[in-house]
């Protein structure tokens, strides 16, 4: 994200969130109430779930994870997005600004798709991607919001009570024995964690065994976890069950 590109006046916008994330960027500056449009992934805060919603998945929400691996691989393969936006209700929103990521093909609307959306709106609101990789980039991220909309300094201020936060953890875990930790981003076919999720289990007093920071998450082997390497083992915890639902295991390290 160029910051040079970052060029939306000051005055009230109306703003559309295509990405969860900054859903919740957005709503951490304040500005709540300039947030005209969200996608249907976007549960936080509460609030939101209220606002117009522009897309939607093509996937069935009963599928089995193993599935929608399946049906996102072969859409992919053709070239297809795996969410639908509503281009019509985005067009009667008249956004100025409009937020969405260009960095995972499978974690939201094509950029491409977006794209050709916004230039059929009257006015063509300015379009950010962003592309967060570390926790530093997400810092990064959160500043070029509140530049975008007038709110530099309300960003700064809750950067710094994040790195606090941080702080706290680190301070809390100083000193404690290091944790073998393995965190999956999907649970079948198992896919490891990556971008900013090795950083937090660091930060936390961890050590990520498969994930890789600051790269994209990447199919593993459950014998790449087993017996024979670090000694660690994985038990789901939760199946996925159709696009969007969030996977979670419980890791455990023998000693």
């Amino acid at each position: 994200m160029d910051d040079d590109r970052l060029s939306v006046t000051t005055r009230e916008l109306r703003i559309v969130s295509l990405l969860p994330s900054a859903t919740e960027i957005v709503c951490a500056l304040g500005l709540e109430q300039q947030l005209v449009g969200v996608t249907h992934e976007c549960d936080y805060p509460h609030s939101v779930r209220g606002k117009p919603v522009l897309t939607s998945s093509v996937l069935d929400g009963r599928l089995t994870s193993k599935d929608v691996d399946r049906h996102i691989r072969a859409l992919v393969h053709r070239g297809s997005s795996i969410y639908q936006l509503d281009a019509g209700r985005l067009d009667a929103l008249r956004p100025d600004l409009v937020l969405t990521q260009e960095l995972c093909r499978v974690c939201a609307v094509s950029y491409s798709i977006v794209e050709q959306a916004v230039r059929r709106i009257d006015g063509t609101p300015q379009l950010v991607s962003l592309e967060p990789e570390s926790l530093e980039d997400a810092w990064r991220t959160i500043e070029a919001v509140g530049r975008l909309t007038g709110q530099l300094d309300r960003a700064q201020e809750l950067i710094a009570s994040l790195r606090h936060r941080l702080a706290a953890v680190r301070a809390a875990v100083a000193g404690r024995p290091l944790r073998r930790v393995v965190c999956l981003e999907w649970i079948d076919p198992p896919f490891s964690c990556g971008h900013w999720t090795p950083e937090l289990v660091s930060l936390a007093g961890g050590q990520e065994l498969l994930g890789a920071g600051g790269r994209p998450a990447a199919p593993v082997r459950y014998s790449a976890g087993g017996r024979g390497h670090h000694g660690l083992w994985l038990w789901p915890e939760a199946q996925p069950r159709g696009a969007g639902s969030t996977g979670r295991c419980l890791q455990r390290a023998s000693a």
